[in-house]
């Protein structure tokens, strides 16, 4: 940890991390907000944090970050973490963070809360549709649904209920079955054999 200088200030966007307002989706013109918006916020030095989120958040991500992001993730924690110590902490191990209000700026949340340009992320890992990789499938529909909304398309962001229709979830009895990939258990499975925790969640403010 760096200890930042008496002549610097906290960046003003580590204060407004959990605050996000929602776009007009029913106006052709939102997809230049949310590109300016999303393009905005995968510039700021915790970014890298959405590429190892994975599934639907990691590809857009990848699809409107700077060239830089990829070594920014494989780098390890950001300065706003070292130097700042905003970020996550779980035992010894720091991270940077992403919000729930950061995520919804991702996904392209509307006014109505329940509208989406993309599907939440919980929707799109519990779908029978995830395998746990990003397939030729994923990417196929990933272009169909970014050109519908590059267009200005007002039908393109649907709302929870329409993501959950097409992206149905895995059955209860796939999801605590550690053989089927892109289940919970599966995942919790193999995490425990890479050496990770998987009985606690991760501490969002280090000065807590």
């Amino acid at each position: 940890y760096t200890a930042p200088t008496q002549l610097e200030a906290r960046p003003l966007y580590l204060a407004t991390k959990r605050a996000h307002v929602g776009l007009d989706l029913s106006e052709p013109g939102y997809w230049n907000t949310y590109l300016a918006t999303v393009q905005q916020l995968l510039d700021r030095p915790f970014a890298r944090r959405f590429l190892t989120v994975g599934g639907i958040i990691w590809r857009i991500a990848l699809q409107f970050g700077p060239k830089t992001l990829i070594q920014e993730a494989l780098s390890g924690p950001s300065s706003d973490v070292t130097r700042w110590k905003s970020g996550e902490t779980l035992d010894d191990l720091w991270d940077d963070t992403v919000t729930p209000a950061e995520l919804e700026i991702l996904l392209g949340q509307g006014l109505e809360n329940s509208v989406t340009c993309w599907p939440p992320h919980d929707i799109w890992t519990s779908s029978t549709r995830w395998s746990g990789f990003w397939s030729e499938k994923d990417e196929a529909w990933f272009q169909l649904q970014l050109a519908n909304l590059s267009s200005g398309n007002t039908e393109a962001p649907k709302t929870r209920k329409d993501w959950k229709r097409f992206y149905k979830p895995i059955s209860d009895d796939k999801s605590g079955d550690p053989s089927f990939h892109g289940s919970e258990a599966f995942a919790r499975d193999l995490f425990q054999k890479l050496g990770y925790r998987v009985d606690r969640d991760p501490i969002w403010d280090l000065d807590t």
